[in-house]
This record gives C-alpha cells, structure tokens and sequence, in this order.
C-alpha cells in the first residue's frame, strides 16, 4: 500500500513540473550559460531521481542563474548571484545564530517606501543640548544602535551612540569618551561593541579607542595598534566557530602615511587570533580600512608606494594578505563588506579625474551600478551594502539606494514631505533603515512603513 502511495506521488510529481514548464513556457537565447533553477511548493517534500543530470526544479519565482566571465548573474537582470546560497547558514555563515527583531541575513523590506524623521537629541542632557543634531554618522548595527559625532554645550565635538527605533521617539545621545576631550564614534557591532577615536590628554591627537560602558557614558580606551593617532572604524563580532571581535580603522605611521589597520581578540589566549595585529601595506604605501565582516575580511584602498592612483582592496589581515580590486583607470575604494560567504564589497571607481561612478565587486568580479538619469560627472558613490544585497549611497548628489539592478532616489519614495533634499545616505541595516544626510547638514533616519 505505501509502494503505491509513493508511486502515485512520484506520478503527480512529474506531471505537475512538465505542466508547469508548460506553462510558463521559457525560452532562452542567451549565448553564455544558463542553469533554470525553479522551487515549487506542494505541501510535501519529495526528492525524485531520474537517472540524468537535467536540473530543471520549479520556482515561482522564476529565477534563472546565468555565468558570464566566471560569475553567477540573474539572467534578466545581470545582477551576480552570491554562490553562498539563499539561508542564514548559507548566506551569512559567521552570522548563523544571529537573530534580530526576528530577522536575519537574508531579510529585505518588501516596500521601498519610508519615513524620514530627523535625528536629534530630544532632552537637555548632562552633556548635549535639546535639539542637538549628529555632524558625522560611523557604522549602524542590526540592533537599531548608532554612532557618530555632535557638538556637546561647550562646542567641542564628542563621539555618541543612540538608540533607534521604528518610531524614533525620545532620542538620547549616550556621550563616547570623557567630557572635555574629543571623541568620534566610528562602529557599534551587533553585540554592543562600540570603536571610534578619543583624546586622552588635552589638545593630544585623537587615537583609536574602544568604548565600553552603558547608561550616561562610556569609557574610552586606548586601542592604538601601530600608530600614534587615527581611529577604528568598525567593528565586527562572529560567534562561529567561537567568539571572535574584529576592528579595523586607519592610523598614522611613523613615515607619516595614513594606514589600514587591523586587530582581533576572540578571548582565548591559546587561538591564533589572539590579539592578532596587521598593517595594511608597508613602508612607502599608504592606504585605508574602511569596514569589516563577521569572518574578518576588510574593505578598504592602497595606494602602493610609486603608484600614481589608489585601489580598492579586500583584505585579508588573519594572513596580512589582500587583492586589488579592478577599477576603471582613476582611483578606487572600497567603503563596505558584506557578510556573504562570497563577499560583496560597494564603492567606488573613478573613469578620470572627473567622473566617478558607484561599482560593486562579488569576489574580484567589478559591476558598475546604475546613476541616477542627468548628463555629465554623476559623482556616484556606494556606502553600504546589507547581507540581502540592498546598497545605498550618493547619485548625481541625491541620496539612493540599489536593488536588483535599479537605482532608486530615495527622495521620492517618502511618505512624508521634507522642506530639504537628501543628499547621501550612509547606512542601511539589516531591519532596512536607513541613515541619510539631508542639504542642511542634518541627519534623518528613513523607517520603512512595511514596519510602522
């Protein structure tokens, strides 16, 4: 009895993949490869094997996988296709266990539609005035935590870290470093870890710090790997295979280069990445570590020593090792990095002097990204770039984000009216919000409405 059950449902198995082909009916002239990779639900799992190597599964999604030059793309859209998979485990490996809000690597706002609200100090605090707005923005986790930099009542600037929400109400500035000396916000990870640059003496130079602490205040401490002042721009945790904390910012040298620099602690004295240290070039280069993933890889750009432009890279620092990207002729950098088994790095590439477009590269494999329409320099730039594969940055001086191929103005997908322009946006997290700055020089945090 159960061999005909099992017959019969290999039976309508078959049947229902042929009349689906039908129809869809497909047909194709691409002249380079292509695999149809389609998923059907039918309230069953059932895997069948007929005995040859024609993978044609049915998806009602309809995604086909083209390779041009090596590269896994979407056919109708020539996007590259991560070969790390679709699944938190597959995607985003180092993030397998991390979870937030309900939401993990692969989520994407269904809606491109946001509200932007202004991001400002509501109370009179101990340190920042009501109404006290952010002059910088560094890296934002999938927590809703940011960080950046305001002006406190003395007029200095200071590094803070604020909580947001979907609703933004009741924004408190939690002051980075010790009041009287400056400070900067740099990175805040999904476990709270908090890097930036602080002083610690009076009209000293700023050095790489990390913050711990919580409520009021954090305490700053002196986190300078080679250098004698820079500052950490991020900062990146994995909890697989075990805990790992990596940093990354630039400093400068003894030769009196900027350089990326790299650093990581995962707790256990034993492990080779204990307190691991690397420089991003040496002698004569002068480069940058702008972001860094949960399994330790780094973006950034080296100007190598006698080299008239500079290169976006990926780096390496666990073996110290890293590859130039490819560009376009001009300078190049890379600015964000996903968490992707196959790594995705945004940017930008300069034709010349004087046009400068947004690119992304999946592995080592360079695509430009779409500008906004208008003629001459559209001075593009990606800023960051989710796990899903949502970037945004700057187009023709509008604030933008990239999906599947499109470039979109962020300035018409509001819901709400603004008396100023967006100008760029810098972040984007995992729950989709975004942080752009506007002509005014203020900061507004867009919400997508999917979650209000």
């Amino acid at each position: 009895m159960q061999y005909k059950k099992n017959l019969v449902l290999v039976l309508f198995g078959l049947i229902t993949v042929l009349s689906v082909q039908t129809v869809f009916g497909y047909s194709y002239s691409y002249s380079y490869s292509y695999s149809n990779s389609q998923t059907s639900n039918y309230g069953y799992t059932s895997n069948y094997n007929y005995g040859y190597n024609n993978t044609q599964t049915n998806t009602q999604t309809n995604t086909q996988t083209c390779t041009v030059n090596g590269v896994s793309v979407d056919c109708s859209t020539g996007e590259p296709i991560s070969s790390g998979g679709s699944s938190q485990d597959e995607l985003c490996p180092a993030l397998k266990f991390d979870l937030q809000y309900g939401r993990d690597c692969t989520y994407k706002v269904k809606n491109l539609r946001y509200k932007a609200v202004k991001i400002s100090q509501t109370y009179s605090g101990a340190y920042f005035p009501a109404g006290a707005t952010l002059v910088d923005v560094g890296h934002m986790n999938e927590a809703y935590k940011l960080v950046g930099q305001s002006v406190g009542f003395d007029g200095r600037k200071y590094g803070v870290e604020l909580q947001l929400s979907d609703n933004v109400t009741n924004v408190y500035y939690t002051l980075l470093g010790v009041y009287g000396y400056s400070s900067q916000g740099g990175g805040v990870d999904s476990f709270g870890n908090v890097v930036g640059a602080a002083q610690f003496a009076w009209n000293a130079p700023a050095k790489s710090a990390s913050f711990s602490g919580n409520g009021s205040s954090y305490y700053p401490t002196d986190a300078s790997i080679y250098g004698s002042n820079g500052i950490l721009t991020d900062v990146k945790s994995s909890s697989v295979p075990y805990p790992i904390q990596h940093r990354v910012g630039t400093e400068k040298m003894t030769d009196t280069l900027n350089r990326g620099v790299y650093w990581s602690d995962s707790g256990y004295p034993n492990s080779s990445y204990y307190w691991k240290k690397a420089m991003l070039g040496t002698s004569g280069d002068s480069s940058s570590a702008n972001a860094v993933n949960a399994s330790g890889l780094a973006a950034g750009s080296i100007k190598v020593v006698g080299s008239s432009v500079s290169q976006a890279v990926q780096w390496t620092p666990s073996s110290n090792t890293y590859k130039t990207l490819p560009g376009l002729g001009g300078d190049s950098a890379a600015t964000d990095i996903n968490n992707n088994k196959t790594a995705i790095s945004v940017g930008y590439a300069n034709q010349s002097a004087d046009y400068r477009v947004a690119v992304k590269w999946t592995g080592s494999a360079m695509k430009q990204l779409p500008s906004l329409s208008g003629s001459g320099n559209p001075d593009d730039e990606a800023l960051a770039i989710t796990d899903a594969g949502d970037i945004v940055g700057v187009s023709r001086n509008q604030a933008v984000i990239w999906r599947d191929g499109k470039v979109y103005d962020l300035n018409s997908l509001l819901s709400n009216s603004l008396t100023v322009t967006l100008i760029h946006a810098a972040q984007i997290n995992r729950q989709g919000l975004i942080i752009a700055k506007a002509s005014d020089g203020s900061y507004y945090v867009l919400m997508p409405t999917d979650h209000l």
